[in-house]
């Protein structure tokens, strides 16, 4: 068998806005405000610490207007102006970024989901029966991807959404997720819905009829009665300009193949100086610890543990279970960091 190969995709003002609002005010010695800079820092090192991603990628929102500025002039009007402290804290994260090495993205007029929907289509479509991806964000708007061989990591909640969990959330399968928020609407992206119908009635109309147009053709044949009926005619115009807003575009330029999102974690000095710029020492002393040193056998040996940071007792790497685990005869597990790697393969 060959093994999978999943790539992971961040998006990455999800991480900025949770880390900022998340962690106590926190600046440098000179007063620069880093606390959303170090909560994304150790986001990604949880990240790579637990799934040893092989291909990771990093997506922006586009600076510029998207064009659903366009189609719908009130899309994100609601949206308040980032906080002081936060805004040059945008600008650090994508030097981290940089000096971490990790594969990004970004497209001008472009916003992040329709970048992470079009990298999706375009992994999957490299090799459709092996390939898989693993969105790590907590948009809802995201989870109208999810199928067999895409997930939704939300590492705030620490929940993995596939397909059974998008249900369990919503009510609607993934491929209905569009049509809910074009019922429903969305307060975050001011998306207007259809005015009278909540949650609880999109998700009844979905099950019953499949597809916002099938609720707008029954409401209109006399299929569905009442005031419910009347809201969704007299709406059916905002729904369908939801449905804009809410479809995610899946076709923008971009290359993507394995090479360009391939990643491998070597922290290097240009690394450890901007960490030392931001004054994050504790996380400088445990990333230069990544830093593998050779042994008298000439293996290389993690310098925190002596872990051997590859096993060659007869089975691959430990860093490679994940993609070869079909190949997989046995691993040897000498402590505990090794151990809680295995639990975790085991769990997945």
């Amino acid at each position: 068998m060959k093994p999978f190969k999943t790539l992971y995709l961040v998006d990455i003002s999800s991480f900025i806005f949770r880390a900022f609002y998340a962690i106590r005010e926190l600046n440098t010695a000179s007063g620069q405000p880093v606390n959303a800079i170090y909560g994304v820092a150790n986001q990604l090192s949880r990240l790579i610490e637990v799934k040893q991603p092989d291909y990771l990628a990093v997506v922006y929102d586009s600076k510029e207007p998207s064009f659903r500025k366009t189609l719908y002039s009130d899309y994100k009007a609601n949206r308040d102006a980032p906080p002081e402290a936060l805004i040059p804290q945008f600008d650090g994260v994508e030097q981290l970024i940089r000096a971490m090495k990790i594969p990004s993205f970004r497209k001008s007029g472009i916003e992040a989901d329709d970048l992470i929907a079009t990298a999706t289509k375009k992994w999957i479509d490299l090799d459709p029966e092996h390939n898989r991806v693993v969105i790590v964000s907590g948009d809802k708007d995201l989870m109208a991807l999810v199928d067999s061989r895409v997930q939704i990591w939300d590492t705030m909640k620490e929940v993995f959404y596939s397909e059974h969990e998008v249900i369990e959330k919503f009510g609607v399968r993934p491929d209905q997720i569009r049509d809910y928020l074009s019922i429903v609407g969305d307060s975050s992206d001011n998306i207007p819905g259809i005015s009278g119908l909540g949650a609880k009635g999109a998700v009844a109309l979905l099950q019953e009829h499949q597809t916002l147009e099938n609720i707008i053709e029954a409401a209109k044949s006399g299929k569905i009665s009442g005031k419910r009926a009347q809201n969704i005619i007299d709406g059916q115009a905002s729904a369908k300009i939801s449905q804009e807003l809410a479809t995610l575009k899946m076709d923008c330029e971009m290359d993507l193949d394995n090479d360009s999102v391939m990643f491998t974690f070597r922290p290097d000095e240009n690394l450890f100086h901007l960490l030392n710029h931001f004054e994050f020492k504790t996380l400088e002393a445990k990333w230069r610890k990544k830093i593998p040193t050779p042994n008298a056998s000439g293996n290389h040996r993690d310098s925190q543990d002596g872990t051997q940071a590859e096993f060659n007792l007869g089975g691959p790497p430990l860093s490679s279970v994940r993609n070869d685990f079909p190949h997989l005869s046995f691993i040897c597990v000498r402590d505990k960091d090794s151990w809680a790697q295995l639990v975790d393969l085991i769990k997945e």
